[in-house]
């Protein structure tokens, strides 16, 4: 990244799950996949035990992406849920991304 890059990255949340190499790489990897527009209102990434990625999002909600595959549809999901969570799930917390031919908010 140059000095000039001005792309906001989330930070990890420290886990037994992050603290092992391989599993931290795994959810670099996933954030490396994320569309920009998503991953800018990401403050935190975490990796539960069953290895899917968790990031969170403003006002309390959370974006469960889950592990590093369809990368390119679950981020056309997650842009759309994202973007329309103000009103229509306004009650709503999470995001489940983890199958996303059919997502799931909660």
């Amino acid at each position: 990244m140059g000095k000039n890059d001005k792309t906001k990255l989330p930070k990890v949340k420290a886990s037994d799950e992050t603290k092992d190499p391989e599993k931290f790489k795994l959810l670099t990897g996933i954030l490396s996949t994320v569309d920009e527009s998503v991953l800018k209102q990401v403050s935190t990434a975490s990796l539960s035990k069953a290895g899917f990625a968790e990031l969170s999002l403003p006002k309390k909600r959370t974006l469960i992406w889950g592990d590093a595959s369809k990368p390119a549809l679950k981020n056309e999901v997650a842009k759309i849920f994202v973007k329309g969570l103000s009103d229509k799930y306004a009650s709503k917390t999470t995001i489940d991304v983890t199958n996303p031919e059919n997502p799931v908010v909660y």
